[in-house]
C-alpha cells in the first residue's frame, strides 16, 4: 500500500449510502482497493493464527525430554564411574 492511499482524518462528516450522517473524530480513510487488501491480509493472518493455536508447541516437550535423558545418562555415567 502506498502512502497516497491513506488519508489521516482529524474530523469529518460521513454520509452513508442509506442517507445517514456520521460525525467522525480521528481515524484514517482507505480507498476501496486498500480496504480490500487490508481485509484480505487480516483474514489471512487470523487463519494463520488459528492454525498455529491448534498445533501444540513441541519445544517444551523436547526440552523436558532432553532434560530427563540428560539426568538418566548422568546418573548412569556417575554410577558406572564409581565402580573403578
Amino acid at each position: 500500500m502506498d502512502s497516497s492511499d491513506v488519508v489521516e482524518v482529524d474530523s469529518a462528516l460521513v454520509k452513508t449510502f442509506d442517507g445517514a450522517s456520521l460525525e467522525v473524530h480521528g481515524g484514517v480513510y482507505l480507498p476501496p482497493e486498500a480496504l480490500l487488501r487490508t481485509t484480505t491480509e487480516l483474514e489471512r493472518l487470523r487463519e494463520r493464527a488459528a492454525v498455529q493455536a491448534q498445533v501444540p508447541n513441541a519445544i517444551p516437550i523436547v526440552a523436558v525430554a532432553a532434560g530427563v535423558a540428560g539426568l538418566i545418562i548422568g546418573f548412569w555415567l556417575g554410577s558406572r564411574g564409581g565402580d573403578d
